[in-house]
């Protein structure tokens, strides 16, 4: 685009290398200390019969200290075994009966104080039927009584807006009057 604007083009332009180019793209963080290599994985016995393959230096987050153990994942030396978390083998739980939701239905209902379904209390008023209006439903105009709704109720009061609002004002007033208290045009105002 040619333009003679020396807003839209440069009038001396710039030539930079590709080098260069190469170096403003890169970052070189210069590291101070010793570099020690990793030595061998965590090696850890995982649930799944695996070992764990995390290579960490010192410490692996999951396991404890990294210490040499076998092919099998026990740890070689004894005294590592103590200092080890998982010195031994994770075992698989043994499988339990699968819950289905019938048999939890009862616990539920029985904690949100409701009937199962087919089995609805039947109370007598004055010889006719009484049940609860709306049983499973919840009031969604319900006040619900909960920190934040106490904090609103006594932040946002009116009288406590007033009350802030005044000394909020009482502070520009007087930091005003600090800085321009000698203008013409704020010595009129109060």
């Amino acid at each position: 685009m040619d333009s003679l604007h020396r807003y839209w083009v440069n009038e001396h332009e710039v030539n930079i290398s590709e080098d260069e180019k190469s170096r403003l793209k890169c970052r070189t963080i210069t590291f101070l200390g010793k570099f020690e290599p990793v030595k061998w994985s965590c090696r850890a016995p995982l649930p799944n019969g695996k070992l764990c393959p995390r290579r960490d230096r010192f410490k692996c987050p999951f396991h404890g200290p990294i210490v040499p153990r076998d092919n099998m994942g026990n740890p070689e030396n004894p005294s590592d075994a103590s200092e080890s978390s998982s010195a031994t083998p994770l075992q698989p739980r043994p499988l339990e009966k699968a819950v289905t939701w019938e048999d939890i239905e009862e616990d539920v209902l029985a904690n949100k104080g409701l009937q199962p379904a087919g089995k609805r209390r039947k109370t007598m008023k004055d010889g006719k039927k009484q049940r609860r209006k709306h049983e499973g439903l919840t009031d969604l105009k319900e006040h619900k009584n909960t920190s934040r709704k106490r904090l609103e109720e006594k932040i946002f009061n009116k009288r406590a807006l007033k009350r802030v609002g005044l000394v909020m004002d009482a502070v520009n007033s007087r930091i005003n009057a600090e800085r321009f208290g000698n203008s013409f045009h704020y010595a009129l105002k109060q």
